[in-house]
């Protein structure tokens, strides 16, 4: 049986120069995003392999997005690299 997966939000970019991430919120909110310990990265709903980041901070960004700090991204190229992905 494959794992269902459920996706919270949409990377729209990276932010600072830290690695943050901007993440477009989907759903009826923020909170799953603003309370997440863990969250996985996948290029689409298909991806066999979504990464796995520690979130290490989070916090509302604008109406619509989240900015989260997430292990393992250091510089906003690697946050970048995101843009377009799925939060799951």
């Amino acid at each position: 049986m494959t794992p269902q997966r459920l996706a919270v939000g949409v990377v729209a970019g990276g932010i600072g120069e830290d690695g943050a991430v901007r993440v477009r919120w989907l759903g009826d909110g923020p909170q799953t995003l603003l309370t997440a310990e863990t969250v996985f990265v996948a290029r689409d709903d298909a991806d066999p392999l979504p990464r796995r980041h520690v979130v290490r901070a989070a916090a509302p960004h604008g109406l619509d997005e989240v900015r989260m700090t997430l292990a393992g991204l250091r510089a906003r190229a690697d946050a970048e690299a995101y843009a377009g992905h799925l939060v799951l």
